[in-house]
Formats: structure tokens, C-alpha cells, sequence
């Protein structure tokens, strides 16, 4: 993980996650940290490319593995977001991390990249793909943990 700290390290109260398009990895870490957090901090997700029209099929795949729908996620494009406060954007891509830092230049925002990798890389057959969104939900679930325990 990248920090680029502006205020201090605590729990947050408002959490946005921001990938590429908002069709995979910020859905995936909104729903999550929703499931663990939702009571007691404001959780949103964005991408900072436009839009696309649905959410992938693979993550809606594995997060009904765990009881979680996010197959009527409505994406949301960061720009819209701007003036919205948020204590934390953790960003999933290094795309996000770069277009967050430049329109957020002026807000007192702690900016986290966690390096976190796009499942639609991956090659191979059915069964090969739908493990490295497996993976993906596990890594987002560890860190998410981690991060928003303190």
C-alpha cells in the first residue's frame, strides 16, 4: 500500500474506493467493506474512466458466492463525486491513484493505492478466470480488514 497521508491515520468515517471503470474492483471492496462497515462508516465507489453500462458478470459471480448483490451496482464516475467529502479514497489502479492525486490536490484527503490486480489480465478458461476474481475478493477482503479495523 501507497500512502499519501494528508490528515492523520485513523478509522475513517467516509471511505471511497476508486478503480478504472467501477465495474469490478471498486464494486467488489464497496460491497465488502458495506458488509463489515456499513453501520458505522459511509462506504461509496467510483471509477475515473467513463462509465461502463453493468458491472462484470464474474463479480457478480463471486460476491454471490458470499451472499452479497451487487448486480444492480450503480457505477458512478469520480469526477461526479469531487465535492463530495470523503476521509479516505483508497484507489485500486494506478490510473486511479494518478487522477485522484490531481483532482484532489486541494482537499485534506489521506489517498491510499493499494496495488490491487485486474482479474480481466488473466487468460485461460472459465474456472482459471473466475479464481483470480476469487483471489481479487479475498485480497480486497484482507486488506479492507485490515485497513478499517484500527
Amino acid at each position: 500500500m501507497i500512502k499519501d497521508n494528508k490528515k492523520p491515520n485513523n478509522t475513517p468515517a467516509s471511505v471511497l474506493f476508486v478503480c478504472n471503470f467501477n465495474a469490478i474492483r471498486s464494486p467488489i471492496a464497496e460491497a465488502i467493506a458495506k458488509k463489515y462497515y456499513n453501520k458505522t462508516i459511509y462506504i461509496d465507489s467510483a471509477g475515473v474512466a467513463e462509465k461502463l453500462e453493468k458491472v462484470n458478470p464474474f463479480a457478480v459471480s463471486i460476491m454471490e458466492e458470499v451472499s452479497v448483490d451487487i448486480s444492480k451496482h450503480k457505477m458512478k464516475e469520480f469526477e461526479g463525486l469531487i465535492d463530495t467529502p470523503f476521509d479516505l479514497i483508497i484507489t485500486l489502479s494506478a490510473e486511479a491513484y494518478k487522477k485522484v492525486q490531481e483532482l484532489t490536490k486541494d482537499h485534506s484527503t489521506i489517498i491510499e493505492y493499494w496495488p490491487i490486480k485486474n482479474p480481466t489480465e488473466t487468460h485461460g478458461n472459465r474456472e482459471t478466470i473466475i479464481s483470480a476474481f476469487r483471489d481479487l475478493r479475498a485480497e480486497l477482503c484482507n486488506n479492507i480488514k485490515s485497513r478499517l479495523s484500527n
